[in-house]
């Protein structure tokens, strides 16, 4: 029995070191406060490029808005311009069920197309185009009846903004081409002219580049050309360059831009004049001469300011910020994008819609 005791005090004392040294490891175990595990540092430069090819993809967003804005504005004019019945507002427009009845019973086709009018006008400026489109096609059948070449190209030059700023060109086109022969048998050819430049941006936004070239070099240039008409030249230059620009035949783009230059200098036409600057900006950056597209964007935006063009100055800075991205300044860049977004609401403050 005693054997048995002093056997277990032994097994016991042989025990206590490990188990001592096992409760000591677990309590160093829990001394002191957890490990901390830092951040990696933040890399100051790849952050700001971050920031800055987010603003510029907000900043493509918000310059296809600022087109449309502009097409509406421009929308709005011709409506205002449009020779309607009574005035197209909602207190009026209720009243004219009754009296197009009776210009149809009486055979009043003229007073029938002023009517159609009215009501095409009233939903074009209230944003409902398929109601406008209806209602405008239905006053040019009636213009066409009594040939009336005046009411026809009001009507189509309404048709032709409607259907392009829904984007359906094809029908846009369709009734350009009307506007511009209606205006050549009328005698106006500049119209005529501009008309096919109009007809070319719409090809180039179809991406049909060379119907685009076509109707610039063979029928509004040679237009303009017979006729004098320097502005109108002037205008086929840019548009041969942005053409060209964007099929990135620089520089072919470079020389149109010169010549339009030129001409804007000869003709003191400011707005023409920062126009071509910007676009030899736009392809000199894309040919890497930054220096000197950085000095034509300068001159363009020291032009602008003098002139108060917020639309130009909205471009020029958006270019500038695209342009400073490249060059991997993105101080500059923000800058930039900073005069951008504060042009931009300028604009929008001035042009309500």
């Amino acid at each position: 029995m005693m054997m048995n005791f002093l056997c277990s005090i032994l097994l016991a004392l042989t025990l206590l070191p490990a188990f001592a040294a096992d409760s000591l490891s677990v309590k160093k175990a829990f001394i002191g406060p957890p490990e901390l595990v830092l951040p990696p540092p933040v890399d100051s430069a790849l952050l700001r490029k971050l920031l800055i090819t987010q603003r510029l993809e907000r900043k493509d967003t918000e310059q296809a808005d600022f087109k449309n804005r502009q097409n509406i504005l421009l929308l709005n004019s011709l409506l205002l311009q449009t020779e309607t019945a009574v005035q197209p507002d909602a207190s009026l427009i209720g009243t004219l069920e009754q009296a197009l009845t009776q210009y149809i019973n009486a055979g009043d086709i003229k007073s029938q197309a002023l009517v159609y009018n009215t009501y095409a006008v009233y939903y074009g400026r209230y944003g409902q185009r398929d109601k406008a489109i209806y209602y405008f096609n239905e006053a040019l059948r009636l213009k066409e009846m009594v040939k009336d070449n005046s009411g026809i190209v009001q009507i189509t030059e309404n048709l032709t903004a409607i259907y392009k700023m829904e984007h359906q060109y094809d029908l846009a086109i369709k009734f350009a081409e009307y506007f511009a022969s209606t205006n050549i048998g009328l005698r106006k050819t500049a119209l005529a002219a501009q008309t096919y430049l109009d007809i070319a941006s719409m090809k180039f936004e179809q991406g049909k580049y060379k119907e685009s070239e076509n109707y610039i070099l063979k029928k509004a240039f040679p237009i303009f050309q017979r006729t004098g008409n320097k502005v109108g030249r002037m205008n086929c230059f840019q548009s041969l360059a942005e053409l060209y620009f964007h099929q990135q035949r620089y520089s072919e783009a470079k020389w149109f831009y010169i010549q339009s230059q030129i001409m804007a200098e000869k003709l003191f036409d400011n707005h023409a004049m920062i126009s071509s600057l910007a676009g030899l900006g736009k392809v000199k950056t894309a040919l890497g001469e930054y220096t000197d597209a950085l000095q034509d964007y300068k001159k363009a935006e020291q032009l602008a300011l003098k002139n108060n063009y917020l639309t130009k100055l909205v471009e020029i800075n958006a270019d500038l910020g695209e342009m400073y991205s490249q060059l991997g300044d993105y101080p500059a860049a923000g800058a930039a994008l900073d005069q951008y977004s504060r042009f931009r609401e300028n604009w929008i403050k001035t042009n309500k819609l």
